[in-house]
């Protein structure tokens, strides 16, 4: 009778597994988010009937393998030893002690000495797979994308985070004209992502823009520092982010792109000396600027 009554219950387990992953194949289609291919021999339940994109208080998600394909998922990464932990520069071989790396001119103490960030963690290059989930962040309004961007970003530098040891997550703000033209800003939806990933809180509204710049990548690139100099204050307000609450604390910043590292510095060094963070590590997709003669 046990056993007759356990055969039922497994039969009805398998069929609620078959109308889910039936329910999921018309919502999300398996192919990549990335490039549009169909994923072959995608598991949508993992195994552990796990149906949600991003989670939340149930638990249950998809597996990346069934929402981004193997090849967009190796494509997306470097080993975190590729950038210099200190400015994001091609590290130095040599130098690679697990997840740490420094380039030639940090080993120097000429090249990053008068950042006020303590590490940058970029994904890969601004290139390729990573380029084209960059420029799809800055133009969609779905969310789903930027957890899925944390998602891998996560699962290629737990390591180096876990080592971090962030209290809580920030993103890099927008000037509130260019949100109300572009109607999103991809950090906002990546620190968020991310902070669920690690566990701590998003502090959304801790570093708010009170003049708006010109875009960096239309600055000559000297001028950047000083075109954001500024730019950047702490949110003192106790419906936002009172100051206070920053004194000790490690702070991961989040921007979907690093170049001249001229934002991350301007913010790391608010959040250090107005708001008494003890560190800061900048968490990037993609790290661009490494072209001929560019130095930070």
């Amino acid at each position: 009778m046990e056993r007759g009554t356990e055969t039922e219950t497994n039969g009805r387990r398998s069929a609620f597994r078959r109308v889910v992953e039936t329910a999921f194949e018309l919502v999300y289609p398996r192919t990549c988010w990335i490039c549009d291919e169909r994923i072959v021999g995608a598991e949508t339940t993992g195994g552990a009937g796990r149906v949600g994109v991003g989670g939340g208080s149930s638990g249950f998600r998809v597996p990346l393998s069934a929402l981004v394909c193997d090849e967009c998922r190796r494509a997306a990464s470097v080993p975190a030893r590729t950038f210099c932990r200190r400015c994001g520069r091609v590290a130095v071989r040599e130098t690679a002690r697990g997840d740490d790396a420094l380039c030639r001119f940090c080993l120097r103490k000429t090249g990053a000495s008068n950042f006020a960030f303590d590490e940058v963690r970029p994904m890969h290059f601004y290139r390729g797979t990573t380029r084209a989930l960059v420029l799809q962040l800055k133009r969609t309004t779905d969310p789903t994308l930027a957890e899925i961007a944390a998602r891998l970003y996560f699962e290629s530098r737990r390591r180096a985070l876990t080592a971090f040891r962030p209290d809580a997550v920030v993103p890099v703000p927008m000037n509130w004209r260019r949100r109300f033209l572009r109607s999103v800003n991809s950090p906002d939806f990546l620190a968020s992502a991310l902070a669920r990933e690690l566990g701590v809180p998003c502090w959304a509204k801790t570093v708010r823009r009170v003049r708006a710049t010109p875009p960096q990548s239309s600055v000559d690139w000297a001028a950047r520092r000083e075109n954001v100099a500024g730019a950047f204050a702490l949110s003192g307000g106790k419906k936002d982010a009172p100051i206070e609450r920053l004194k000790g604390k490690r702070i991961l910043l989040v921007d979907d792109a690093f170049t001249s590292g001229a934002t991350a510095n301007e913010i790391a060094a608010l959040l250090k000396e107005d708001g008494g963070v003890e560190a800061v590590c900048v968490a990037t997709l993609a790290r661009a600027g490494l072209g001929k003669g560019r130095r930070l």
